[in-house]
């Protein structure tokens, strides 16, 4: 492999490594972007059938969409932990490969 050769795998590598990162971090913050606007729509929606205090039939939607919330979350949360690891995961062998092709670096200290 010629050194230009090597250069450019050096590049693209560490190109894949930081596109996997940043898509990893934008999945890490939808999830919690999505979590937090759950928890206060739940906590308004919980304000606002315990105002009288009492439970009556007439909360009986809103705790039917708690809980729809709440499992849609679920399942939001979960899908976009899987993509975060599936990103970090491809990020993990990109940085492996930069480090079988630079193994000088191991030598600094």
């Amino acid at each position: 492999m010629t050194p230009e050769d090597k250069r450019d795998l050096l590049d693209l590598l560490w190109k894949m490594y930081t596109e996997n990162t940043t898509h990893g971090r934008h999945h890490e913050t939808q999830r919690s972007t999505a979590t937090n606007l759950i928890l206060v729509l739940t906590g308004a929606i919980l304000t606002l059938t315990t105002v009288d205090k009492a439970w009556n039939l007439a909360d009986l939607p809103a705790a039917a969409f708690v809980i729809a919330l709440g499992m849609f979350g679920a399942m939001f949360s979960a899908q976009h932990y899987a993509r975060y690891r599936q990103h970090m995961e491809r990020a993990k062998h990109y940085r492996i490969a930069l480090d079988r092709l630079l193994p000088q670096i191991d030598d600094l200290d």
